[in-house]
């Protein structure tokens, strides 16, 4: 609990006055050392220029708009890979050039490498929603497991439908994961062998910092007149939300299908009155799954404000395959004179798919054979093995 001192009104002017005097004769001297932009420092765009191996994805962002922003429209923090990183990715999607990738593809792609706001090392090791607020316990207690961070990438609205009535789905920006050394510290397991259980192409190299998403740092905190960069040695790879991930795997369909019965759309004022015009609609929804978690939401709530629960919160589903849904079926519900699955009752379906998610944070393969991740009714994870899991992904959400 912070420690907060209670001063009487008349008091208050006076106290601040005191306290901005000590601030500023001991310590302005050290805070503008700290915080000093360089003399001789540019933009993000001209300090990549002038680095003269990152023309790949300057080309990129230029062809996707996002020149501007680099230039010194927005303080941001880019995730800059070189001309070989970004040739190597090319050549394994089977392009020549990006002239060949689809515009909103590319601009998915560029915007995931773009971060809000500019953060250094020491902000994106241990990122704290509390800013200069937070307690030393604080910083200790939560150390690194703020680990997800906005990007400018997201992707165009969908039309789906329910019940015969289309709904404009609006898609939220994406988050990107960075998985500091502390993150796994404060998680008590070990970081290269978790990391790279989800990330076989990559190698570990946080000990000192941090990993982002598939890609390890090469060059750390190269400071810019609008914001700061980071070298990485790979292209980093736009994350889907669970539901885009699981639509695609048909081994896994019957309890997609299952979950996404519940199905619902709620309609967003915000973001109706923001982009409803500009996108020429009148209405924007969010797609949700009723009492469930929302897998097809990029964001645990739609507020951008309420960045404790957008920087932390993320699902996790153990989803099983269909033969293991239909074993379970013949076993137990068709005994109890169910047709088939989708006969049983709603309510009692809820529950039987919620012994399947954990509503947290991220989950790795450690703490899972340790024990600590539970459902909500309290039962451990455990019966999972993660070494026979046979498909993994980590996801937007």
């Amino acid at each position: 609990m912070k420690n907060r001192i209670k001063l009487k009104r008349p008091w208050f002017g006076l106290y601040v006055l005191l306290w901005l005097t000590l601030f500023s004769s001991c310590d302005d001297d050290k805070m503008n050392e700290h915080y000093k932009v360089p003399s001789d420092a540019k933009s993000i765009w001209e300090a990549l220029t002038e680095k003269g191996n990152y023309s790949i994805f300057l080309e990129a962002a230029d062809a996707t708009g996002f020149r501007s922003l680099l230039e010194g429209r927005s303080i941001l923090t880019v995730m800059a890979p070189d001309n070989n990183a970004f040739s190597s990715y090319l050549e394994g999607k089977g392009y020549s050039s990006i002239d060949e990738m689809d515009k909103e593809e590319l601009s998915k792609l560029i915007g995931f490498h773009l971060l809000y706001y500019s953060y250094n090392k020491e902000r994106l090791v241990n990122f704290c929603p509390e800013g200069d607020l937070a307690t030393n316990e604080d910083l200790v207690k939560s150390a690194g497991l703020y680990y997800k961070f906005r990007t400018w990438s997201s992707s165009s609205p969908t039309v789906e439908t329910l019940l015969d009535k289309n709904y404009t789905v609006y898609h939220l920006d994406r988050y990107i994961p960075v998985f500091s050394h502390l993150f796994f510290e404060v998680k008590g397991i070990d970081a290269k062998t978790n990391y790279e259980y989800f990330y076989p192409n990559s190698t570990w190299t946080g000990a000192d910092g941090f990993n982002v998403s598939n890609a390890s740092v090469k060059e750390y905190t190269l400071m810019a007149t609008n914001g700061y960069i980071y070298t990485v040695n790979q292209v980093l790879e736009p994350l889907e939300t669970i539901y885009t991930e699981m639509k695609d795997r048909p081994e896994y369909s019957i309890f997609f299908k299952l979950y996404n019965n519940y199905t619902s759309y709620s309609y967003d004022k915000t973001l109706s009155d923001d982009y409803g015009t500009a996108l020429g609609v009148d209405s924007l929804y969010l797609h949700r799954h009723g009492e469930l978690p929302p897998i097809a939401m990029e964001w645990p709530v739609s507020s951008f404000q309420n960045v404790s629960l957008l920087s932390t919160v993320g699902y996790g589903i153990f989803a099983p395959s269909n033969n293991a849904m239909n074993n379970f079926f013949e076993n137990f519900w068709k005994v109890g004179e169910y047709e088939s699955l989708y006969d049983v009752d709603p309510l009692l379906m809820e529950y039987f798919l919620y012994q399947f998610v954990y509503s947290g944070s991220i989950v790795f393969p450690e703490e899972i054979t340790k024990g600590k991740i539970k459902n909500l009714f309290g039962v451990p994870f455990n019966y999972v093995n993660p070494a026979t899991v046979k498909d993994k992904a980590i996801c937007v959400n």
